[in-house]
């Protein structure tokens, strides 16, 4: 079942950044993901890595997949340490972080369950019950393949939705300025070609249409009648244009677009130009604290 959830492009293609857009709520999720991204200056190059790998695992031959799951044991016995700012309540500054964590590994495929089956609702057809049991069954075992312990996830479809939603809709969030960052940036500004970026706004909508509100309201991003009317006409319009797609764009691996997106990271290097943008909120706040220090500076 993971894999006909997959293979249709417009879950392959969203599925991660809904993920990582999520994610990003969990502080020591954040620091790990922040860690290895940035670590060599080439984020996206990371980012899409992990993409790749996961195409790999899920529409590869045993001996590619048993391939990247090594590279990926290796990577993962590096990322580790201590948040360097303050979680929360929960997660308060020098908690330790592992990308070996069990607890952290099972929400990592939880993340990426819940985007696979919200999105393939959304843009595709409701699953049916014994198709979303499936599902879960599906990533328990996929999850395995990545450090998740079996025996501490929930067995049963609804039993994931019950733990998931209680993470989600809970109380142990905590959005730091450069999580937030990321997660705007993963979900709604890859490094893309000129004329791929027009189609931002409709990404937008169709992506923040299927994340919880209280999610955006963290965020702090807009949303309001006139969004949830242009989500529904563009979610009613894939579905109902979806069976007049040739199969050979609807369905397959979504290995191009993450190709993409590293050539795009590339070239922007190779000239200098930005590849991972500062938030302008942040950006803008940084050079009134500068300004605002420079006048109360002696002379």
């Amino acid at each position: 079942m993971l894999r006909t959830v997959q293979r249709e492009r417009v879950v392959g293609l969203l599925y991660g950044a809904r993920a990582s857009f999520i994610g990003a709520l969990h502080p020591l999720l954040a620091e790990g993901t922040n860690q290895s991204s940035h670590a060599h200056g080439r984020p996206w190059e990371r980012l899409t890595r992990t993409g790749l790998i996961f195409e790999d695992v899920i529409f590869g031959s045993r001996a590619t997949a048993d391939a990247q799951l090594r590279r990926v044991e290796a990577m993962h016995r590096k990322v580790r340490g201590r948040i360097e700012r303050d979680g929360g309540a929960y997660f308060p500054k020098g908690t330790p972080y592992s990308a070996d964590d069990p607890e952290l590994a099972l929400l990592t495929m939880g993340v990426l369950a819940d985007s696979s089956e919200v999105l393939f609702d959304t843009f595709v057809r409701p699953l049916r019950p014994e198709e979303r049991e499936a599902l879960w069954q599906d990533y328990l075992r996929f999850g395995e393949m990545f450090g998740v312990t079996r025996s501490l996830a929930p067995q049963t479809h609804a039993e994931f939705r019950e733990y998931f939603d209680d993470w989600l809709l809970g109380p142990t969030h905590c959005l730091s300025p450069a999580a937030r960052d990321a997660g705007i940036r993963v979900a709604f500004a890859p490094p893309l070609p000129l004329p791929l970026l027009l189609a931002r706004p409709m990404t937008y909508v169709a992506l923040a249409g299927t994340v919880p509100r209280s999610v955006l309201d963290l965020y702090g991003l807009p949303w309001g009648p006139a969004f949830d009317r242009a989500f529904e006409l563009i979610a009613r319009a894939h579905r109902a244009g979806l069976p007049l797609v040739p199969g050979v764009l609807r369905y397959g691996s979504v290995k191009g677009a993450f190709d993409l997106i590293r050539r795009e990271e590339a070239f922007r290097l190779r000239f200098g130009l930005p590849t991972w943008r500062p938030d302008p909120a942040q950006a803008d706040a940084h050079r009134s604290a500068t300004r605002a220090a420079r006048r109360a500076a002696p002379a």
